[in-house]
């Protein structure tokens, strides 16, 4: 039991720091409320309705929703918690605080396998728990969901390549499929890279050469099997997506830079919140925190870990170089030569890795100090006081501005009039107050502890001091989750034309650009990274200014380029995606247009016989119409292909399953 005491606590303080979300005061911050979380309930509602969630309608005139890979669709962790019903603001905070103290779990048990001592491996779960990139970037769930499971990939692949065995591989596939389905792309594409690197390595070193490719092998085929789902419904519709010539490299794929002003972050991430315009990045993406003890380890590595620090240093330096992409040419280096790395933006998630980096290098500079003199753990405390003592010197912001602080925290405000150079000062003052409990036991414990006192103290409260910046909303949760109960009790009446989502009436319309998701409107706007190619160049077209305030359901005759028929809804099936309307013309119509992106799945009937629908404007659906009169049209979307992959999922499973219960007995197959 007591082996599970230093997971209770760092799962404890992670809690802690990040309490507003676990006590369900508050929601989260940005994309998370206005994107991820419309996503996940669009699932979780239509699971709920009985429909299998494939089409989305409600908002960019309709997408694949099961092949968009950041809705969560395939994604197994955001399904466990939309059991006790629709998913929602606290299945949202539930899902995030899930995965902070994954990541710091997951530290945990990386560096408990390399051997490093328990004062170590908690102190590099909580600085990577509470980094800066989780308090920066936790607006953006699959970023969260990528650094997460960062770690446990890092820890099974070595531990696959150290002893190959088939309970390894198993374990690593699964740790990868779940990364796949869950994490922003460019996660998954970086860990492909940094697998081949970990295999070449032990590849090279191993004189178990046969077994351990068979065995890693072996992992990627489980990988595949269980993102099965998602693997075919992606690739199946990759060419409709906007990204899937990838991106053109240019001021606005690099915009979002980890500069080098963002390296203030390093010391003062509170800095990174005022006069954001000065970093000349986003907000979400300046934040490289990794607590400034773990700087003042970093020489003390090099005493006796010379080779395997210089190894990380040069790895991190590596990675803040290519996060760097307006001063330095790593990333354009990786935009032209290596596979894959054009399909993603943000330049800055690959300050995550030189994180990562520099807190291995820390935790070995921790190892060294742990084992030295008290000498050697008192300087650590002291050069923690005096370089923040100076700071605060230089940064002085008044007692005024600590005031200010205090209230703006205290009444979840998320900006203020103080400048950056009192955010610097503040920092400072509040890190010496940190430092003084450390001081202050370092007289009556001849240990390791004090300095891990300091270094929770200074990661929890630095977390606070950019919780209502980047992290949660003012919004009270309570509240929210009410109106999104009684939106999904509410009987959805359908409009015949296409909604302007910003002009839904929602209560919290200052966060929600995809409203019409949750009242089920039927959308021409909306936000989602992953459109559809066609609709992308429609909405720069001049015809989409009056498409847009047609009817969904429309018609071009031959004396005019549209004219909109007598139409009306004759019924509405509870699978949203499946319509019959009735119109009634007197003009000569050449076709009807339905303002849906086109999909192979829909089906079209006129007057009962099915009929093969064709493109219009580049992204719409048309059917020929050449008869006046009164008309039964049928639209409905059959969702084939996500059944199709929902067998391919199952069938995946079932055989993994099988493979596991009969590898046993196949002696010759290699060792169980």
């Amino acid at each position: 039991m007591k082996r599970f005491y230093p997971i209770l606590f760092i799962s404890s303080i992670i809690l802690l720091a990040y309490y507003q979300l676990a006590l369900m005061l508050h929601t989260l911050k940005w994309d998370c409320v206005d994107y991820f979380l419309p996503m996940r309930y669009f699932s979780a509602h239509q699971a709920m309705q009985g429909n299998i969630p494939s089409w989305n309608p409600f908002i960019n005139l309709g997408f694949p929703h099961y092949a968009d890979p950041q809705t969560g669709f395939w994604y197994p962790i955001s399904w466990l918690f939309s059991l006790t019903g629709n998913y929602g603001f606290v299945s949202l905070n539930l899902e995030w605080l899930f995965h902070a103290v994954l990541a710091g779990i997951g530290m945990y048990q990386l560096f408990s396998a390399w051997k490093f001592s328990r004062p170590t491996t908690i102190f590099v779960s909580l600085v990577y728990a509470l980094s800066g990139f989780m308090v920066g970037t936790a607006q953006i769930l699959p970023f969260i969901i990528g650094a997460a499971w960062l770690p446990w990939a890092i820890h099974r692949l070595y531990l696959l390549f150290k002893e190959p065995s088939w309970k390894h591989a198993l374990i690593a596939g699964l740790i990868f499929s779940l990364n796949l389905t869950g994490a922003y792309p460019a996660f998954t594409i970086i860990l492909a890279y940094i697998t081949v690197g970990i295999f070449v390595n032990a590849f090279i070193h191993t004189d178990k050469k046969p077994l351990l490719l068979k065995t890693a092998i072996g992992a990627v085929v489980v990988a595949m099997l269980l993102s099965s789902g998602f693997i075919y419904s992606f690739l199946n519709n990759i060419n409709d997506f906007s990204r899937a010539q990838g991106l053109i490299y240019d001021t606005t794929f690099t915009k979002n830079s980890f500069t080098m002003e963002a390296w203030w972050s390093f010391i003062a991430p509170f800095s990174t919140v005022s006069e954001v315009q000065w970093f000349r990045s986003d907000m979400s993406l300046i934040n490289g925190f990794i607590g400034f003890t773990t700087l003042i380890l970093i020489p003390f590595a090099f005493v006796k870990s010379r080779k395997r620090a210089a190894i990380a240093l040069l790895v991190a330096l590596f990675c803040l170089a290519a996060a760097n992409a307006e001063l330095f040419p790593v990333r354009k280096w990786l935009y032209d030569f290596v596979p894959g790395m054009a399909h993603f933006k943000h330049p800055s998630i690959f300050r995550l890795y030189a994180m990562f980096a520099l807190i291995m290098v820390g935790a070995m500079g921790m190892e060294f100090v742990i084992h030295a003199g008290r000498s050697i753990r008192r300087l650590v405390v002291t050069s923690f006081v005096l370089f923040f003592l100076i700071l605060t010197a230089l940064y002085w912001p008044g007692v005024n501005a600590f005031e200010t602080a205090w209230d703006v925290w205290k009444n979840m405000m998320d900006s203020s009039n103080l400048s950056r150079h009192q955010h610097i000062g503040i920092q400072a003052g509040i890190m010496v107050l940190c430092a003084i409990p450390a001081v202050i036991l370092m007289f009556f414990r001849d240990n390791i502890y004090p300095i891990l006192l300091m270094v929770v103290l200074e990661m929890v409260v630095s977390t606070q001091m950019n919780t209502n910046y980047t992290i949660v909303n003012k919004n009270d949760l309570r509240e929210n989750q009410n109106e999104l109960l009684e939106l999904a009790d509410q009987l959805k009446i359908e409009k015949l034309e296409p909604t302007n989502v910003d002009l839904v009436p929602v209560k919290m319309k200052d966060i929600w650009r995809n409203k019409s998701i949750f009242t089920e409107d039927w959308g021409y706007n909306g936000y989602n990274p992953f459109m559809q190619s066609g609709f992308v160049k429609l909405r720069e077209e001049p015809v989409f200014s009056w498409i847009k305030e047609e009817p969904l359901m429309w018609g071009k005759t031959t004396l005019s380029e549209r004219n909109t028929p007598d139409i009306r809804l004759k019924s509405l099936n509870s699978d949203y995606t499946s319509k019959l309307y009735e119109l009634n013309t007197k003009l000569d119509l050449t076709e009807l247009v339905f303002s849906q992106n086109y999909h192979r799945d829909w089906r079209f009937t006129l007057n009962g016989k099915e009929v093969k629908p064709h493109k219009e404007y580049g992204t719409l659906m048309g059917i020929d119409v050449t008869e006046k009169g009164r008309h039964q049209v049928g639209v409905s979307f059959t969702g084939e292909e996500v059944r199709k992959a929902l067998l391919l999922q199952f069938g995946s499973l079932v055989f993994l399953v099988l493979g596991i219960v009969l590898l046993p007995r196949i002696k010759s197959f290699g060792p169980s």
